[in-house]
């Protein structure tokens, strides 16, 4: 197999667009950017960062940081989110726990 990883991975226009730094001390400012979606997953190699925001008085309980897909709110919560993937990898009882 020959693959190069330095060819850069696309990265979603949304960060060009709102440039600036993140205060993710006040997420509520970043729900009005961020597109909605249900089945939100996450790629280690594009997903830069899980907010969670479940303490937050709205319906949306995660946001996701990713290059490819740029900012996403989902009701899953982050612990959802996180077993989902660590489920895809085949983890499971005391792996899961380490």
């Amino acid at each position: 197999m020959n693959q190069n990883i330095d060819v850069p991975h696309h990265v979603n226009t949304f960060w060009q667009c709102h440039a600036g730094t993140w205060d993710t001390r006040q997420p509520q400012r970043l729900l009005v950017i961020a597109q909605r979606s249900e089945l939100a997953t996450i790629d280690v190699l594009e997903t830069l960062f899980l907010l969670d925001i479940k303490h937050l008085t709205c319906v949306e309980n995660t946001l996701i940081f990713d290059r490819q897909r740029g900012l996403i709110k989902t009701k899953l919560t982050t612990r959802q989110i996180m077993m989902n993937y660590a489920g895809r990898l085949g983890l499971s009882g005391t792996q899961l726990i380490k």
